[in-house]
């Protein structure tokens, strides 16, 4: 009976850990920014040029983890009509994303998949 309530759980691929890891820094940086803007509001933290500047690095590196999340999908075969742009992290990689299509659909697909990519990829200069 206690197998029966159990729901039985995938292994986490590295996709899914590298994503995972993603959102947490995604969530905290989020929480940093709230954290301070209250601070600011309660009188606790200046509302100066330098903390403006700090919330602009925050905000940059948002972008960063966004950017990093697109490539991490591009990489494992996400539908995508833009080949996202290398991060400090990552750059799009075309065999990965071979493979990864190759291993969730079928090879006629990884092909097709290949081929349109490759061609976006020359036009890149990647």
């Amino acid at each position: 009976m206690e197998n029966e309530t159990k729901t039985e759980q995938k292994p986490k691929t590295e996709l899914d850990l590298l994503l995972e890891k993603n959102e947490r820094m995604q969530d905290a940086l989020l929480d940093l920014k709230d954290t301070m803007s209250r601070m600011i509001g309660e009188g606790r933290l200046p509302n100066d040029d330098e903390v403006h500047q700090w919330f602009e690095g925050i905000d940059r590196k948002l972008e960063h983890e966004a950017a990093d999340r697109e490539v991490l999908l591009f990489n494992h075969g996400a539908m995508s009509t833009v080949l996202p742009k290398s991060t400090e992290r990552y750059q799009p990689d075309l065999q990965v994303r071979y493979q990864e299509i190759l291993t969730t659909c079928n090879k006629a697909y990884a092909d097709a998949d290949y081929k349109y990519w490759i061609g976006r990829f020359q036009q890149a200069g990647l």
